[in-house]
């Protein structure tokens, strides 16, 4: 799975941004739970969709729904550039 793209969606007025990553196959399962790393991994298998959320104790935050190319990713205004360029890392590698 590789990143394609990332989209910004919004920039909020305290600094945080909203972002959309793209990438080239469905986010599968696997994937998702490897995302844990970044901290608390909610999934919802037995949704229509399977959904799933992160939340960091920083601040980050990842939605999405299995099966779909994006993912939904918040980067506070405390440490933006860090935790974003941790994201960047991981799905790049």
């Amino acid at each position: 799975m590789r990143l394609q793209r990332k989209e910004l969606l919004e920039d909020c007025f305290d600094g945080s941004g909203i972002f959309l990553y793209y990438f080239d196959e469905p986010i599968a399962k696997t994937f998702i739970m490897t995302l844990s790393r970044f901290g608390k991994l909610e999934y919802f298998s037995e949704f229509p969709r399977p959904f799933f959320r992160v939340v960091s104790l920083d601040g980050l935050q990842m939605k999405g729904v299995e099966g779909e190319y994006s993912i939904r990713v918040l980067l506070p205004s405390q440490n933006r550039q860090v935790l974003e360029e941790s994201v960047l890392h991981f799905f790049c590698s």
